[in-house]
């Protein structure tokens, strides 16, 4: 199965974007996972750092306005990226994932925009080159990877 370079850097990104403690993303071999100073404190913070990823695809693909009206679908909130994050999040009611697109998205949708799509699609395509044990550090504060 292939992987949008585009929505792969946008989910990575969106997680960094929610995630204040995270220092940046590492490969291993089931994928990639991002590297964070501190574990989730409860249960709406695991839930919000969970769906980051996916709230970063469904503003990619929908916009900001569009995508809080397809957050409400449980089909929305299926990837090819975040395997991990659908698992636990088919769990989780569609109306709290929805709560979760309408608190996290405006951040995700701020960084994602201040970083621009041929830069996400350069990241993207930077992340699928790594290899185990790589690790990409991020600042959000300056756009930059």
């Amino acid at each position: 199965m292939s992987i949008d370079p585009t929505a792969l850097a946008a989910h990575e990104i969106a997680h960094l974007a929610i995630d204040t403690a995270a220092t940046g993303i590492a490969a291993d071999d089931g994928g990639w996972s991002i590297m964070s100073a501190d574990a989730p404190i409860n249960e709406r913070e695991f839930l919000s750092r969970q769906s980051a990823g996916i709230v970063g695809e469904i503003v990619l693909r929908y916009g900001l306005g569009i995508g809080g009206v397809m957050a409400k679908k449980r089909s929305t909130w299926q990837t090819n990226i975040g395997e991990d994050d659908v698992v636990i999040l088919n769990c989780v009611p569609v109306e709290t994932l929805s709560a979760i697109y309408d608190r996290c998205a405006p951040t995700i949708s701020r960084v994602l925009n201040d970083i621009g799509k041929r830069r996400l699609t350069a990241i993207g395509h930077r992340i699928l080159e790594m290899e185990p044990g790589d690790h990409m550090s991020f600042s959000l504060e300056n756009a930059h990877v």
